[in-house]
């Protein structure tokens, strides 16, 4: 897989999470398949970027409009945010690391 790439889902996820949290997006008792905490928004951008970044796009002004009727406060957010780009970043070298050995075998 591209490296490019990866750093880019991983910009992405930890977009998604400092977006969600910012506008108090979270699961709320409403049911529902976009009904996600900003969390599982992150990884899901970092497991299925091609699915879960287009759809957080598609549906963020009505989790934005869910929000402002059920808040939700997140505890920890600057580090919650460092370990989704820390995941992102590891996984960028690794994919470097491997591109860099087929290039050189």
């Amino acid at each position: 897989m591209n490296p490019i790439f990866i750093l880019v889902v991983a910009a992405t996820a930890v977009w998604i999470y400092l977006d969600a949290t910012k506008n108090k997006i979270g699961k709320t008792e409403k049911g529902g398949v976009f009904n996600l905490s900003a969390g599982a928004w992150a990884v899901c951008a970092l497991l299925l970027w091609i699915i879960a970044f287009p759809a957080y796009l598609i549906k963020r002004s009505s989790l934005k409009t869910i929000a402002g009727e059920h808040p939700v406060e997140v505890k920890g957010r600057g580090i919650k945010a460092f370990i989704i780009g820390f995941v992102g970043i590891v996984w960028f070298i690794l994919a470097a690391y491997a591109q860099y050995l087929e290039k050189f075998q």
